[in-house]
């Protein structure tokens, strides 16, 4: 669990140190893309405390990186958004969501227990977002 949770620590901390750091916001409200997905993302999160997310936002520990802000026009790729929060004085990921332009999009929660597929599709989507990232 520990290398998983240090891998999802250096993913938060390339938002805070990388070239588009810029990017990240404070949000006081869940962004509408990840509402549908609220119950699945808080069940058993690692990294939000037993805290929901609407209580992240208020206290004001709930950020986002979306990446539509910098999409150049209607031929630029979908454009994920992340979800950050603080937990043990570190900014960690809470959940990815892949396809921005649909409210119901595909959304991926980190996975420090489960089968390897979970745990895979969590990889899959931090990387899919730096990939994204470097190419808008």
């Amino acid at each position: 669990m520990l290398q998983r949770a240090q891998a999802d620590h250096w993913f938060a901390w390339q938002r805070l140190n990388g070239v588009t750091r810029n990017l990240i916001k404070r949000v006081h409200e869940i962004p509408e893309q990840f509402v549908p997905s609220l119950y699945d993302i808080q069940e058993n999160h690692p990294y939000l405390g037993g805290i929901s997310l609407t209580s992240h936002a208020q206290n004001g520990t709930l950020y986002a990186v979306d990446l539509t802000d910098v999409a150049m026009d209607d031929e630029t790729p979908k454009v994920p958004i992340a979800l950050f929060t603080v937990w043990n004085e570190k900014l960690m990921p809470v959940a990815i969501n892949t396809h921005t332009c649909h409210a119901n999009g595909k959304v991926f929660t980190p996975s420090t227990v489960g089968t390897a597929e979970s745990i895979r599709n969590w990889v899959n989507a931090r990387i899919w977002f730096n990939m994204v990232l470097n190419s808008v």
